[in-house]
């Protein structure tokens, strides 16, 4: 797992803190795996249509001509295997074989204290979890998953780089197995502190509020929502019938209502859908179990059971 053998032999020139760089990159990999575990090998692009996309890259007139804004850009696996980068020594300087870890690391706003980095991997992880999602329903070669970041370049300068990122090859479930990034230098980083970052998905090139508000809510999850089998049979009762009270779902689930409550909320062992929603989702205001169920129908959640 090259993830781990590189936290064994890291030697990142401008890190401040091994140790919070180290975990991130666990939570990161650990999450791939989750997401991967089920992926096969890719079916579409071919070889050849690879190879084109890749020269179609090289040979891209704006390469050459200073009107244009700067680019460079990579083509990388889901699972962490890089195929094709261009221009990144022009303009990061990294010139030798590297990793994602290494790309990565430049993403900075100076001050090494990761933060823009920490942010963005969160981004990137609901915007994994959102092509995973919406995949078997729309053509993924539409959606774009756009966010501006600041990155440090052989300048020893800062940036701030506008990054968007396509779907390319999938594999026989429509799962999208690598992806290529285009990044574009904006404008010199100016700020005194560091700003949240914001993604954005766009599909067909229009901008969708559906879509971006369940790509916020990806992001904004701290952890796993996990519930029991009973409580997803409760979820499902609310999801299927409109006007569910705690008395139909009893009835249809043939436990009693105070069972029921407690399933639903539970605040002094905060084992409850609601204290589990609340904690996962921080941000998110959940005044009842619709609330919840809502929100999980947005997000697809109700599409894994």
């Amino acid at each position: 797992m090259w993830w781990f053998e590189k936290l064994d032999n890291l030697g990142f020139k401008f890190m401040k803190s091994f140790s919070e760089l180290e975990s991130i990159f666990e939570d990161l990999f650990v999450f791939i795996q989750e997401l991967t575990r089920n992926y096969s090998e890719p079916i579409r692009l071919s070889t050849n249509e690879l190879e084109n996309v890749k020269k179609q890259i090289e040979n891209l007139p704006s390469n050459c001509d200073p009107h244009f804004p700067k680019q460079f850009y990579l083509i990388e696996r889901v699972a962490g295997d890089i195929l094709f980068s261009y221009n990144l020594d022009r303009y990061l300087g990294i010139e030798e074989e590297f990793d994602l870890m290494d790309f990565h690391s430049f993403i900075d706003d100076g001050s090494q204290d990761w933060i823009y980095l920490k942010d963005y991997l969160s981004w990137g992880k609901a915007a994994y979890m959102f092509f995973a999602q919406t995949g078997k329903l729309y053509d993924l070669h539409k959606f774009a998953f756009k966010i501006a970041l600041p990155m440090r370049f052989k300048d020893e300068k800062i940036y701030w780089v506008a990054q968007e990122t396509r779907a390319l090859e999938f594999d026989e479930h429509n799962n999208m197995i690598s992806h290529i990034n285009t990044y574009n230098v904006v404008r010199l980083y100016k700020e005194k502190k560091p700003i949240e970052l914001s993604g954005e998905i766009y599909y067909d090139g229009y901008y969708y509020d559906d879509w971006n508000l369940m790509l916020s809510e990806l992001r904004y999850a701290i952890k796993p929502f996990i519930v029991s089998s009973v409580q997803q049979e409760i979820l499902l009762h609310y999801r299927n019938n409109k006007n569910a009270t705690t008395v139909t779902c009893a009835n249809a689930l043939k436990y009693p209502r105070n069972t029921i409550k407690k399933y639903i909320s539970d605040c002094k062992n905060e084992n409850g859908i609601l204290n589990i929603a609340r904690s996962s989702y921080p941000h998110i205001t959940f005044n009842s179990i619709t609330d919840v169920v809502a929100f999980h129908d947005r997000i697809g959640w109700f599409k894994r059971l």
